[in-house]
């Protein structure tokens, strides 16, 4: 067993970054959103609580300075200032401090005296009282007063005449405390001293830690009970749901043999969530109907497609044995070249075109053309192809032969088909050609050198277009070297992709650039033209193009068959050079031939497994054209790539150079697989 590599990595890499299922994604996006709004909850909530205990806390720091700032007296705290002496009614001041500090549970109170700087000095603050803590119950501690410190830096003297706001600040030999500054005003309303007061507030910060762990906690529990809950809740309204939803329509994809079941497991679904779920289940349910509908609908008309296109290919591939494909149409016959081409437009064509012999000195030549397209026209075709022979081999005159073709066409022709025709007698010994039109396009034909001329005569009414018609005949005459060229509509109305028509006048145009006597390269060059004129544009109508040059007595043939064996090897050398050298061949065309001849026929008796082996030489004008069929096994050599003759014989890969050379010498080589051989065809120009 062979592993493809990229498969298996590509499984593996799947497997290993699987993307997550519903489940997971929903479970995910819960975390994210609960984490967010605990996160949430826990910032508002934390910064609720801090900022109401600081608050509270400033605001008591400011209510017990202003009242300690009410009961000082200014002038004495001027007095004391001035004096730096206690007495007995400081010492009463001192101890009003320390009953507030102790009955609100401060932890200082002091009164200071900011004193401006002058002569460039520094603004300073002059202690007056500090209500410290005492063991007894009265404060008599006057240590403090007179004791002078410089303001803060940043700090000026005339900044802190309306005191200091309410502010918390965290120090490292105090901690958190929450301080203010209040003034105490004199008689003159002005400030005499600031009342300093600051709370510790370590307890609280130590709370406000407690309370934002309790607070994390609470909403950590509360959000995983959250999440189980909505998992629960999720799952079961919602995931397994969809969950349900996803299997059975994993199931109706990939068992298609209960595609059309009733008891299918999308019809089992019994989902009741009284929301979108439920609604989503039951137009699953309601698709799941149409689409086994649709497939039964659509396998039927894909059978039905299926028959009608197996039909129309055995109507075209009928359609295709009806009309000579097998060229050279008569290779025992040297006097006339004839070739002929139909493209449909569509599976089967309304096109017809037919050559035949009707005795050994008379050549019919046909080409018409039925209105519409498809396979109405196509059956129409069989039944006009088939008149139109059948009364010129009685021998009757053109005019004759189409005269009862009308007839019989225009029985019970409901469908109001009608056909455009052109059918020409050919006496092969004199070159004499009798022609008659049913509103056929006029063919081109050239004489000799010169250029191609539309042929003019009077064409006839349609055939099928209306009831004892009568049609004129025509009469031309051919030397040898004149070529004939028919067609229908579809070459000369083609259309590109501007609407523009291929046209008469470049349809002459192209034919009188060719020099070729082949009336297969003549059909092949005005093809190619057409295609390129039309480019990208579709074919909207069948092209049909039939080429007849007549070389009377000039041309020349031979034909011979022979066992597929080497050992006949030097009789088809022989066969060959024979016929050349009576037709006139140079020297080294002979030479070309016969290494072409010995290439092909060796090949044909070394692989092609087959059993009889025919060469038929033709010479007409000034172009030599050699045919081997054989009936072995179907081989185009053409297709094989050219050999890289820039390499030495050493680097060059075996096989290639003898068809190679062969490609070379000739003008053209061509393949064909008919009729159950194998045709190849040689051409060369001398």
């Amino acid at each position: 067993m062979i592993y493809n590599a990229n498969k298996i990595r590509g499984d593996y890499m799947r497997k290993k970054f699987k993307k997550p299922s519903l489940r997971v994604k929903t479970i995910l996006m819960l975390v994210i959103i609960v984490y967010l709004v605990a996160s949430i909850s826990i910032v508002i909530s934390y910064n609720i609580y801090a900022n109401t205990m600081d608050k509270h806390y400033k605001n008591l720091a400011s209510n017990v300075a202003s009242t300690a700032a009410s009961l000082m007296d200014a002038e004495s705290i001027e007095h004391y200032y001035d004096t730096l002496q206690a007495d007995d009614a400081y010492y009463d001041m001192l101890n009003s401090l320390y009953k507030i500090k102790k009955n609100n549970d401060l932890e200082y109170l002091y009164i200071q005296k900011i004193v401006p700087g002058e002569n460039g000095e520094e603004d300073k603050t002059v202690y007056i009282m500090d209500a410290d803590e005492l063991d007894s119950d009265r404060c008599n501690d006057a240590s403090h007063l007179g004791d002078e410190y410089p303001l803060s830096e940043g700090v000026e003297a005339k900044d802190l005449e309306n005191g200091i706001p309410a502010f918390i600040s965290e120090t490292e030999e105090y901690g958190w405390l929450a301080s203010v500054g209040k003034p105490i005003i004199d008689k003159d309303g002005k400030v005499a001293a600031l009342v300093g007061v600051d709370i510790s507030m370590n307890d609280v910060m130590q709370d406000r830690h407690d309370f934002l762990f309790i607070v994390c906690l609470a909403v950590i529990l509360a959000t995983l009970a959250a999440i189980i809950v909505s998992i629960v809740v999720i799952t079961k309204a919602i995931v397994s749901p969809i969950n349900k939803l996803a299997k059975a329509t994993s199931s109706f994809v990939t068992d298609k043999s209960d595609a059309s079941k009733e008891n299918s497991a999308i019809s089992k679904l019994n989902i009741h969530t009284g929301d979108e779920i439920q609604m989503l289940s039951e137009s699953i349910k309601t698709m799941e109907k149409d689409i086994n509908s649709y497939i039964t609908n659509l396998t039927s008309m894909t059978a039905e497609k299926e028959r009608i296109s197996t039909e129309l290919n055995v109507a075209t591939q009928i359609q295709e044995d009806m009309l000579p494909r097998i060229f050279p149409a008569f290779p025992s016959r040297g006097e006339f070249d004839i070739h002929a081409t139909m493209n449909p437009a569509k599976e089967v064509g309304g096109d017809f075109y037919d050559f035949f012999l009707i005795d050994d000195d008379h050549l019919a030549v046909v080409i018409a053309d039925v209105s519409g397209k498809g396979v109405p026209a196509a059956l129409f075709m069989v039944i006009a192809k088939t008149l139109i022979k059948n009364h010129a081999q009685t021998g009757a005159s053109p005019a004759k032969a189409f005269e009862r073709t009308n007839a019989q066409l225009c029985e019970g022709n409901e469908a109001g088909l009608f056909v455009t025709a052109w059918l020409g007698v050919l006496e092969i010994s004199t070159g004499n050609l009798k022609y008659v039109s049913a509103g056929h396009n006029p063919p081109l034909l050239k004489k000799g050198n010169g250029e191609y001329e539309y042929l003019k005569g009077r064409r006839g009414f349609i055939l099928a277009g209306m009831e004892d018609m009568h049609y004129r005949e025509n009469d031309i005459h051919l030397d040898p070297g004149d070529v004939l060229f028919l067609y229908t509509d579809g070459v000369t109305e083609a259309t590109d992709l501007n609407n523009e028509l291929y046209g008469e006048e470049r349809l002459k145009n192209i034919l009188d650039r060719q020099s070729t006597t082949s009336s297969a390269d003549l059909l092949k060059a005005v093809k190619q033209d057409v295609d390129l004129f039309v480019g990208e544009a579709d074919q909207f109508d069948d092209i049909t193009m039939l080429g007849l040059c007549y070389m009377g007595n000039e041309g020349k043939s031979a034909n011979r068959s022979f066992t597929a064996s080497q050992e006949n090897t030097p009789e088809v050398l022989a066969f060959t050079e024979k016929f050349l050298r009576d037709s006139g061949c140079p020297d080294g065309v002979i030479s070309q031939f016969c290494i072409a001849a010995d290439e092909i026929y060796s090949n044909i008796a070394k692989y092609s497994g087959a059993t009889t082996a025919e060469l038929y030489c033709l010479m007409k004008g000034k172009t030599v054209t050699m045919i081997f069929f054989d009936d072995g096994t179907p081989y185009n050599p053409l297709n094989n790539p050219d050999p890289d003759v820039t390499l030495s014989a050493e680097e060059r890969k075996i096989g290639g150079l003898g068809i190679y050379t062969v490609k070379k010498m000739m003008d053209s080589v061509t393949y064909l697989f008919d009729n159950n051989k194998n045709i190849l065809t040689l051409t060369k120009s001398i």
